[in-house]
């Protein structure tokens, strides 16, 4: 079998090989099949291409061994580039989620948490 690139250009599944227990569940949680497959007696990203973003592998993990972030995304030009608040270089608009290029649902809410709360500290 030929494998996949081994790292995604948005999501990604970093595993922690020395917390991995062999169990599988990620590779069962994940809907898009082929992401992650157990070589050399560890859970591995396979076919990071694959990796969508939806995240069910994280919590499938029993032992927390992996956690879903961006991949590799310097040479991507469709992701802003964003300040520590996700404000884009235009001053007063910011981005969360997918826009910014992170699908996740858990992640946008918390980047718009960050937005709003940050915003009101600074106009005060």
């Amino acid at each position: 079998m030929e494998l996949g690139i081994d790292k995604a250009t948005s999501q990604f599944p970093f595993i922690d090989q020395s917390s991995c227990i062999v169990c599988g569940s990620c590779i069962l949680a994940c809907p898009e099949g082929d992401v992650l497959g157990i070589i050399h007696g560890k859970a591995t990203v396979i076919n990071g291409l694959r990796c969508v973003g939806h995240g069910f592998c994280e919590p499938a993990c029993p032992v927390n061994a992996l956690k879903v972030g961006l991949g590799d995304i310097k040479e991507r030009d469709d992701i802003p580039i964003l300040d520590e608040f996700n404000q884009t270089n235009v001053p007063g608009l910011y981005i969360a989620g997918e826009l910014g290029g992170i699908s996740l649902i858990r992640n946008a809410i918390e980047q718009g948490k960050i937005n709003c709360c940050e915003s009101k500290k600074g106009s005060k």
